[in-house]
């Protein structure tokens, strides 16, 4: 479970009950935390300190003239993933990833860039960012939520019907074709 922009994996751990679900349905839940970085904070471009996971739209957003140490995430989801394979006998076969927000745009990044971790990856509020768009090396499912009211994707059920079709004939390039790159206008 990959949380938000200035989110943590405890606060997401407490609030989304999907711990509840995991000790019912006997599945391990695992809530980690990204790092904290400057970013132009939306809507009103404010430099602030974040949690923020690495993908394309933190490259987009982050402060100008400041020197950060960027992470790879996805080497720290990789490495993650093993170490909780050797503590736990778990099937590999059955990992996903699902995030909020910032979350969904970082499960869509592992979607594309360690699809040979996950079975599946799900996620509400984001997109593929377009500095994360590669030729993905293996196809996996992929379930997306964005609502008519998220104003970052839509601005009226017009706009929503469009940005569907779009997101439907790029999961198609994606998944089919292998091509991860997003769709333009």
């Amino acid at each position: 479970m990959f949380h938000g922009t200035s989110g943590d994996g405890e606060q997401f751990y407490n609030s989304s009950r999907w711990k509840e679900k995991g000790e019912k349905e006997k599945f391990i839940t695992i809530f980690p935390t990204s790092l904290k970085y400057c970013i132009l904070n939306f809507p009103d471009n404010n430099p602030v300190f974040l949690t923020r996971w690495n993908t394309g739209d933190l490259q987009a957003d982050k402060c100008p003239n400041l020197q950060q140490n960027f992470k790879d995430d996805v080497q720290f989801v990789r490495q993650m993933v093993d170490t909780i394979k050797q503590k736990y006998n778990i099937n590999s076969k059955k990992i996903f990833a699902a995030g909020f927000s910032n979350g969904c745009s970082m499960i869509h990044k592992l979607a594309v860039t360690a699809p040979d971790v996950f079975a599946a990856v799900a996620g509400v509020g984001s997109i593929l960012q377009e500095l994360d768009s590669m030729k993905a090396s293996k196809s996996i499912p992929i379930w997306d939520v964005v609502g008519t009211e998220d104003d970052h994707f839509t601005t009226s059920l017009e706009s929503l019907l469009y940005h569907l079709e779009m997101i439907l004939f790029y999961w198609y390039l994606c998944l089919t074709l292998r091509v991860c790159r997003p769709v333009k206008d």
